[in-house]
């Protein structure tokens, strides 16, 4: 059992990093940030001397940035600590020493001023030029379809959304009109995934609450609302670990399933090659999740996510955890796709990865309410 001085301990950190009011839920009910604002919480309340960091940054909303910026520039408990970063922009300020890794091999190391007259640090988002993705690129990887049709994409009206028996938004009334593209923002546990989730069909509306989605009137199976968006999240790579390849991963995207329950057919294998090799990535294929990189395995969920050349593509933190370069081309892809006619609703940390296409913002405040902003602000 923890002593009164531990568990003394473990309040503190929880005030710390506003945790407090959810310190009685299961670690399953909470959201992406969430949970990984709890394994930092967790980190700070051990006596450990050094705290190793892993992309730790990933999935915190800005206030939780803040909190753990804080800690880390500001240590109570005496901690040092070592921290990974895609971002360099994220570092804190009392950062001594750099280490930079290329290939699996230390290309540098030393005080952190040498890294700067190295200029090492001097990363941003004026290197996506070179990195993206060009509209003839895209041509050759298959064609968006672009269905005419009056009517909105989505409909919902006077919904509350609860996930696990408690309410994250109240009351939406919004709509996804044709061509549109959107952004979604809102702290940690404010409900963007779960809105997403609504979009998709993984979730429903309380009673008194109605979703319509164009083509898929109340009755038909959702599976072929499925096969007619994409969907990416950190979330979905964790349950693909399991499958064999990364081809298998890319043709199930055809079926909207986790695996494939049957053998694939030549159409699945042919969308699947031709998206690989437009990701440059088809060197990949036959290899397991776990024999490839983090933002390979990203990459792969993106083409599975494009391989039935959807209308609408739901993107839930499209870029966490990816490196510069790896962010610059999905940004860049997005962006060339929302050209073509695919519709985009991306749900967003950072500002500084919503691209140009993006018109209006959704932004859903503590209590579950929504405020809808045009962008650029």
């Amino acid at each position: 059992q923890p002593t009164h001085a531990q568990r003394e301990r473990v309040t503190r950190v929880l005030r710390r990093f506003g945790l407090w009011g959810l310190r009685q839920r299961r670690i399953l009910t909470l959201s992406y940030g969430q949970r990984r604002l709890t394994l930092v919480a967790r980190l700070f309340a051990s006596n450990a001397p050094v705290l190793l960091l892993d992309e730790v940054f990933n999935g915190l909303d800005v206030k939780a940035k803040d909190k753990l910026t804080q800690a880390l520039e500001r240590p109570r408990g005496g901690h040092a600590w070592v921290l990974t970063s895609h971002r360099p922009t994220e570092l804190p300020k009392n950062v001594t020493h750099i280490a930079k890794i290329e290939r699996g091999r230390i290309v540098s190391a030393g005080p952190i001023a040498e890294a700067r007259a190295r200029g090492e640090l001097i990363v941003g988002a004026k290197r996506r030029r070179s990195l993206d993705v060009s509209t003839a690129q895209l041509a050759k990887a298959g064609k968006a379809t672009k269905r005419a049709s009056a009517k909105p994409l989505v409909t919902i009206r006077k919904t509350d959304l609860f996930r696990d028996y408690r309410p994250v938004i109240r009351k939406l009334d919004w709509t996804l009109e044709r061509g549109e593209n959107w952004a979604i923002l809102g702290p940690n546990g404010s409900g963007k995934s779960s809105l997403l989730n609504l979009i998709y069909g993984d979730l429903h509306p309380a009673l008194g609450g109605t979703i319509e989605r164009e083509g898929a009137p109340r009755g038909t199976h959702i599976e072929g609302w499925k096969k007619r968006v994409g969907w990416v999240s950190p979330e979905l790579q964790a349950d693909h670990y399991l499958a064999k390849s990364i081809e298998e991963i890319v043709m199930s995207g055809r079926y909207a399933s986790i695996g494939l329950n049957d053998a694939p057919t030549r159409a699945d294998r042919q969308a699947s090659e031709r998206w690989l090799k437009f990701f440059n990535i088809e060197h990949l294929g036959t290899r397991g999740p776990r024999q490839v990189s983090y933002g390979q395995l990203r990459i792969a969920l993106i083409a599975r996510a494009m391989v039935n050349d959807p209308e609408l593509l739901l993107l839930d933190e499209p870029c966490t955890g990816l490196d510069g370069d790896v962010r610059a081309t999905v940004l860049g892809f997005i962006q060339q796709l929302a050209e073509r006619g695919t519709q985009i609703l991306m749900a967003v940390h950072d500002v500084e990865d919503i691209v140009p296409a993006i018109g209006k913002v959704l932004k859903i405040v503590r209590g579950g309410t929504v405020q809808t902003l045009n962008w650029p602000p």
